[in-house]
Order: C-alpha cells, then structure tokens, then sequence
C-alpha cells in the first residue's frame, strides 16, 4: 500500500470518491454533554479495563480462519468481478490488486470495474457481472442502498455478492450487516475501534477525558465509530463528549480552522477523536497551530502511512489503529467462494492493529506487512486446501 511521499493527495482522492456516494447517516449533534453516569465500576476501573483492551490490540496479528475449510479446486476457472468504489484512490487501487493476487493463487480468475465514484458506474458494474454470468461478485465500497435494483438481478441469478468496508460486521444479521441481496460481508469493527479510541483518551487522561469527536455525517460506517466512541466514554463518570460534523470535501480547507474553535471555545478539552486519519492529519495540523500541543492529543483510525508518521515522530497524533488491506482482500474473496460453494458465510469481522508510538518505532510505516504481517496469505492458502 505504498503511496509514500503523496500521504495528503492520497486522503483527499479518498475524500472526493467517498463524497460522491452521498451517503447520510445518522449521528448525534454537536452539543456538549456527559458521557454517562451510571456505573458500578469505579473510574479507576475502567481505566484499567481500557488500558489492558490496548495493551492486547497493540500485539501483532495473528491468523484466525473465519470458517471451516474449503475445497478451492472445486472453483479453478470461476470468474468473479470486482466492483471499486474508485481506481483512482491508491489505496482501493492496491485491495483491487490484492484480490486480483489472491484470485491467482486459487485459480479463479478476477476481472475489476471502476466505479468511478459515480453511482450509475457502480450499478452498471454489477448488472453488467450479472449479464457476463460472473460466479461471484465483490463490491469495495460500494453503497448497497442506491444499487438495490442491480442487487436484486444478482440475487435473481443466483451470484453471491460480498460487501466490502461499506458496513458494521454483524454475523447475525441480513448480508452479515450489509442488507438484502448480500451474501456477505468483509469488514472491521467500527464500534470496537470506536471503543479503542475512547479507550486511549481515557487511559491518557487518567479517567478525565473531555472528548471532541470530528465526524463526518455521509460516511456511513462513522455512526457506528461514534457509537462506540460514546459507549465507551460512558462508562467514565469523569468523561465528557461533544461531536462536530464536517463534509468530507471540506476536510482539508476547514478541519485546522476547527480544531483551533474547538479548543477555544472548550479549553478543558484534552483529546480530539476525528473518525478517519485523513481527518486527524489536519486536526493535528489545527492544534499545532492553537499552541495547545502539550494539552490536547489527537487519535484517529485508519493506520494510513502519512497518518502513522506523525505518530510516529510526534507528541500530539498519539494512535491510529487500522485493519490490514491485504487481509481484507483475501478476506473478500474467501466469502465470495464460500458463496460460491453454497455454504455459510465466513466471520465478516477482519482484525485490526492498535499502533502508537511505541510499536511504531523501528517499522517502515508504508510496508503492510511490517505493520500487520503476512502469514494470513499462507493461512488462506491452508485453509483452501492449496498448501
């Protein structure tokens, strides 16, 4: 995932491709209130509880299979269609490319469609798999509620769809969390991220945290990342939490600006929580500019080169946890021949790492497998039955 020396072009193609998607979820307003203060654990408690939560997502990662074994030589020469959110975003670029990788060594034979971040690309994408009578069918990004209609051809045909990255995991519901007309889903937790980061400002603070959560309303997967954010500040009677909302085409012009107004307008702030380290990047830029460096941290989620740098080397960008890209795309991929092989769904939960300056030092931070390692690749190949 090496897009090195071009980290804040690389967010901003990330940011356009998502704003074309116009998606709105729900989220809370910006009004500043009490975590919560109905709790039988003591202060002290929960920060002990976050502090051993960090301690064990910090540990590299290690290869769970998420389901039983599959015969892939059952499946040499099945075709499957990628559909990208956008090409031109380096980092969907190289889970295109993964998949591609993984399709190679199952023998199956992935062909990918740009979407273009345009939601009539993505509709023809998929009703155009339908019409090449594709055996499987694998959307990055890709919003599920404007595509219903090409969704139900597939569903008609009988091509197991899998989601990627555009939902909260849940095993037990409809498409894995995705919906109707979905086999599948692959993804990170984005309550138990959120429920990272809460740790981290709490765990920083000693049990004070006063918390400002940078959102972004049309993100869809952002509702859950603040759910878990506030769930976990819940649990501290010493925490408080406000929220703001900022559109994604905006990131780079206004965050700076904003991170300084919140500082000001609340100086007992002391951790800033922008949902994406393409937010966190100019948030860290804002409070840099405020003086308050030496008050007010900053962590985010995404563990993206530029974004892991200034953790990195800095004192004010203090953790950004991610999921690894490759693993996700051998992820996909498995469900998808899951799906292909008439059984159930794997786990639609992939890992994450929680990085911070500490287990960042001596890592090239653009190398994924220096971050995450590699051994999911020889764990898919096993449990494939192709080693």
């Amino acid at each position: 995932m090496s897009d090195k020396g071009k980290p804040t072009r690389r967010f901003l193609g990330v940011s356009i491709a998502l704003t074309l998607v116009a998606l709105f979820a729900a989220a809370c307003g910006g009004s500043n209130d009490t975590a919560g203060t109905t709790t039988a654990a003591t202060d002290s408690q929960v920060v002990a509880e976050c502090q051993k939560t960090l301690d064990t997502a910090k540990q590299p990662l290690q290869f769970t299979p998420p389901g039983p074994a599959i015969d892939a030589s059952k499946l040499k020469g099945k075709k499957v269609t990628f559909v990208s959110l956008a090409q031109a975003v380096p980092t969907i670029a190289d889970a295109a490319t993964k998949t591609v990788e993984a399709g190679k060594a199952a023998g199956i034979d992935v062909s990918v469609y740009d979407g273009k971040g345009d939601v009539s690309r993505f509709q023809q994408g998929i009703s155009g798999a339908v019409a090449q009578k594709q055996d499987a069918i694998i959307l990055l990004g890709i919003p599920t509620d404007v595509t219903q209609g090409a969704l139900q051809k597939a569903s008609d045909a009988g091509i197991p769809v899998v989601s990627e990255l555009n939902n909260e995991p849940d095993a037990g519901a409809p498409g894995q969390g995705a919906g109707a007309n979905i086999f599948a889903t692959t993804a990170p937790s984005y309550v138990e991220v959120g429920g990272w980061l809460a740790c981290q400002a709490i765990v920083a603070t000693n049990g004070k945290a006063n918390v400002v959560i940078f959102g972004s309303k049309e993100l869809k997967p952002s509702a859950k990342e603040v759910e878990g954010i506030r769930a976990q500040l819940a649990k501290c009677t010493g925490c408080t939490v406000s929220e703001n909302s900022t559109p994604v085409a905006k990131w780079q012009t206004d965050l700076a600006g904003l991170a300084q107004s919140e500082v000001r307008k609340n100086p007992d702030a002391n951790y800033l929580l922008p949902l994406y380290d393409g937010m966190g990047i100019f948030v860290t830029a804002g409070v840099q500019q405020s003086g308050s460096g030496d008050k007010v941290k900053v962590a985010s989620f995404n563990a993206t080169p530029a974004a892991l740098d200034l953790v990195k080397n800095g004192s004010i960008f203090t953790a950004d946890p991610g999921q690894p890209p490759g693993w996700l795309a051998w992820g996909g991929l498995d469900q998808a021949m899951r799906g292909m092989l008439k059984v159930e769904p794997g786990d639609p939960k992939i890992p994450m790492r929680f990085f911070d300056k500490a287990n960042l030092q001596g890592v090239d931070t653009s190398d994924q497998d220096a971050l995450f390692g590699s051994d999911y690749k020889d764990g898919f190949l096993k449990l494939w039955g192709l080693q």
